[in-house]
């Protein structure tokens, strides 16, 4: 049986918000960013790691759970906890503020890009499917880039009923 790992419903009575900060490599160790930072992350693995995935049988629409291996090693840490937050601002200074902190140890892995890809995810998710926008602070966007190579921007909209 495959255990859902995220639902997310698109039709809340709400805007949803959640930003995520990751580094992402394939000689990316979890523990040892854990113990460097002293931050726990909101998930992490290394490459190579085994993991239970879902795949669909086309002839018969059926999904099955099979068994894949990471192709990467990540370490992230998220908004989850300010979930009844809608402020898009308020999610990336929750971040920042156990990030900054840290800025000298996260340097040495900013300085190698070539090796490892740190960014941010802005995940919003409008209310009305299409429809609405968000603003960040010009001085948030700042902060955000001098920890990372780059920002994304997710916007979930529905495609219909």
């Amino acid at each position: 049986m495959c255990k859902i790992l995220q639902d997310i419903r698109l039709d809340q009575q709400t805007d949803m918000v959640e930003v995520c900060f990751r580094m992402r490599s394939d000689d990316l160790q979890p523990s040892v960013i854990t113990d460097e930072l002293d931050i726990e992350p909101a998930w992490s693995f290394a490459k190579g790691e085994s993991y239970t995935g879902r795949s669909l049988i086309p002839e018969t629409k059926e999904i099955i759970c099979v068994q894949r291996q990471r192709p990467w090693g990540i370490w992230a840490i998220d908004t989850k906890p300010l979930a009844k937050v809608k402020e898009v601002n308020k999610h990336i200074i929750y971040l920042l503020n156990m990030l900054e902190p840290k800025t000298e140890k996260l340097v040495k892995y900013l300085e190698q890009n070539e090796k490892y890809q740190i960014s941010f995810i802005i995940e919003w998710s409008p209310v009305e499917g299409f429809f609405g926008s968000y603003e960040i602070n010009s001085q948030i966007l700042m902060r955000m880039s001098k920890l990372s190579h780059y920002i994304e921007f997710s916007f979930l909209g529905k495609t219909g009923e």
